[in-house]
């Protein structure tokens, strides 16, 4: 007997007409439509069901195995996964082996396959974030990175650090009796194209390219409880901002002799000739 014959549906419209019939009948009724359930069809579907049970037969008996580890990331969230992957897999090594409890069956997610090794991690990124990021829009022609603001606790103190050490030049200073607060704008710009006009002073410490704002905050130089979070403490968030310099190891020892604190000297850790310094911000050096 065909397998078409017992999966067969006939359903009738209410005038008797033949809804489904099987495909081997072509006298179908206007707008009706073919029903065939072919035994290759099923020989995969059957074939996917077998598979997902194995694997997941072998995350509980035999989770060393290759299907085993398969299973593991698709019960767990992928990410957490590659996280905790080198850390899992040593300490599994020296634990003593425990019954599989067959009384649990693992969640059944998709499965990604770049998921499976933590090498992959890098290459997945590139290519999500080539997904992600579009033609840049028309709209924003003429767009351009001008300035950071850093609040400020004394501006003595700053002033100090980013002209004297850093080498900085103040562009303009901007005061604000109302709001009770004070902007200086910093940058490594040239004496002779600092407009001397204070109008025209304002206009370029706003336009220029490449500027730090620090903004103060009147009468919190005299609060000795008053503070700043910096970012690079729990929890963290800002990291640094990266100054380009000639020499990386004659400014580091013109640093030292200013009494500068370090976090990172050029010769420290993995990444060579890269210095971090503090003021009240990290700021990295690079040739």
């Amino acid at each position: 007997m065909r397998l078409s014959l017992i999966g067969r549906a006939l359903l009738k419209r209410p005038d008797g007409q033949a809804i489904w019939r099987e495909a081997t009948e072509k006298k179908l009724p206007v707008g009706g439509q073919q029903f065939n359930l072919g035994i290759s069809n099923l020989y995969w579907v059957a074939a996917a069901f077998v598979f997902v049970g194995y694997v997941a037969f072998q995350g509980e008996v035999n989770p060393d195995s290759k299907w085993g580890q398969v299973c593991k990331i698709a019960s767990d969230d992928p990410l957490e996964w590659l996280k905790k992957k080198t850390e899992w897999g040593t300490s599994r090594k020296t634990q003593p082996a425990t019954e599989p409890n067959l009384d649990q069956s693992p969640k059944m997610q998709v499965v990604i396959i770049i998921y499976l090794c933590e090498n992959l991690y890098p290459q997945y990124w590139k290519v999500k974030v080539k997904s992600i990021i579009k033609e840049t829009p028309k709209e924003t022609d003429g767009f351009y990175f001008q300035q950071t603001m850093y609040r400020i606790k004394d501006p003595a103190k700053s002033l100090d650090f980013y002209c004297n050490v850093l080498g900085m030049k103040l562009l303009s200073q901007l005061d604000f009796p109302a709001g009770k607060f004070s902007l200086f704008f910093m940058g490594y710009k040239n004496a002779d194209e600092i407009p001397t006009d204070d109008l025209e002073k304002r206009r370029y410490a706003l336009s220029t390219l490449a500027t730090i704002e620090l903004t103060h905050n009147w009468g919190t130089e005299n609060d000795a409880d008053f503070s700043y979070h910096n970012g690079n403490k729990d929890p963290r968030g800002y990291g640094h901002i990266g100054i380009v310099v000639p020499d990386v190891d004659a400014a580091c020892e013109r640093f030292e002799q200013l009494g500068v604190k370090f976090i990172k000297r050029p010769q420290d850790g993995a990444m060579k000739g890269l210095a971090f310094i503090q003021a009240n911000k990290q700021i990295l050096f690079r040739n």
